[in-house]
């Protein structure tokens, strides 16, 4: 069997889906992933075969920062937070200084050419490679419509407790089909509500709401590799500072936000390793570990503090660590919100006065009260009962039999 995987360029929406793809080659199968350029390195790197489309006129960074933007002149903005220039990542003075729509003007144009583009080396790739079956995360539109144009089916692999088939509109982060490619290949139009198969990874108690047939799977912690670190045996509760990759791009400087939450871990009389955090400068009390694997250094911490992104929350619960999260966006805020409702989790915003304070507390309550790390222990429990990825390949050969016979 041949599987095709389509990819965004945002790394930890298809970190979650490198496992799946190992476990499709380790029994035999074949696989190739369909990514922007940006990724081929990183896709390289985790053993699998990258087939670049086009780089995008416009990356999800500045695309974020745009959407935040928005957020912003809408009213619906996070008070006293940083609003950085979609192009440059400074941060305006004033957001209405930013010109939206010769933003619009300049940048679409650009936008739907290399879509476009993107989309049509997709269908190429995928029409000369002749796959059986094609896995795409959710931001990735060339996925679906490879899939239609070849007639074999498609699965969407989701990345964490936010789904497809959300109520509230900012949460339904399938791009639409703005070129117009599925019309052009003589298909349906493209909607998030066509999806008819979804791999999802959350344990039960924060499974989001999907189109579709759910198929669970094992949340298996990846996210692009790295040298673990070598760690003495704490001495002191060991908390573990996730200062991720979009932190920086997002938000600005992370100084202010980063040095509170240090101090916290100092205020509780624990010890604070930093992970990434490669672009800010950091406290001095924190052991900086750069871009070391997160779930190994998890092993030895009793919680972990992340800016609320899927990755650092879907490790946190496969290594069954409480977290203390500090989303900075809608999604992430939904997504940390739902975790907090297992007890798992405890969500502080990131703006505002007195943060070390309001750390040190969330800090003081999840290493003296046991409740926390037995809410995590015990999502960390419905995860591992969860099929593995290599428990999923012979039904997904079983799908893609199906669907041949048909189109026969």
């Amino acid at each position: 069997m041949r599987v095709l995987f389509t990819v965004s360029d945002w790394p930890t929406h298809w970190y979650p889906l490198v496992p799946l793809a190992w476990a499709l080659q380790a029994a035999g199968e074949e696989v190739l992933v369909v990514c922007p350029p940006g990724q081929a390195e990183g896709i390289r790197a985790a053993g699998l075969t990258p087939a670049p489309t086009v780089a995008p006129a416009l990356d999800l960074m500045a695309q974020a920062r745009l959407s935040d933007l928005r957020e912003v002149l809408a009213g619906r903005g996070v008070p006293g937070r940083a609003v950085l220039d979609p192009l440059s990542g400074e941060t305006l003075v004033d957001p209405a200084e930013f010109d939206v729509a010769g933003f619009r003007a300049t940048w679409r144009p650009h936008l739907l050419r290399t879509t476009a583009a993107a989309l049509e080396a997709a269908v190429e790739t995928g029409t000369t490679w002749r796959p059986d079956l094609v896995v795409h995360e959710r931001m990735s539109l060339e996925g679906p419509l490879v899939a239609g144009v070849l007639g074999v089916p498609a699965v969407l692999h989701s990345w964490g407790p936010v789904g497809t088939a959300e109520a509230d509109p900012r949460l339904r982060l399938a791009p639409g089909d703005a070129t117009g490619a599925f019309a052009r290949h003589g298909l349906a139009p493209w909607r998030p509500d066509r999806v008819t198969d979804v791999l999802d990874p959350c344990p039960a108690p924060l499974e989001p709401p999907v189109h579709g047939r759910r198929w669970r799977v094992r949340p298996v912690p990846y996210d692009g590799g790295g040298v673990v670190p070598d760690l003495p045996a704490p001495r002191r509760p060991r908390v573990c500072v996730v200062w991720g990759r979009s932190m920086t791009p997002l938000t600005g400087s992370g100084t202010p936000v980063l040095s509170a939450v240090v101090d916290a871990v100092q205020a509780v009389g624990g010890e604070a390793v930093l992970l990434g955090a490669d672009d800010v400068e950091a406290p001095s009390t924190a052991v900086r570990l750069g871009t070391a694997p997160l779930a190994p250094v998890l092993a030895g911490c009793a919680a972990v503090v992340h800016g609320g992104g899927n990755g650092s929350t879907m490790t946190s619960i496969a290594c069954g660590v409480p977290q203390v999260a500090l989303p900075h966006q809608v999604e992430t805020r939904v997504l940390s919100e739902r975790v907090a409702t297992t007890g798992a989790s405890t969500v502080l915003s990131p703006e505002g006065s007195e943060l070390t304070a309001r750390c040190r507390d969330a800090l003081q309550h999840v290493l003296s009260d046991p409740a926390p790390t037995l809410a995590a222990t015990a999502l960390q429990r419905a995860g591992r009962e969860r099929p593995t990825p290599a428990d999923l390949v012979p039904r997904l050969r079983d799908l893609a039999r199906r669907d041949a016979a048909v189109a026969a």
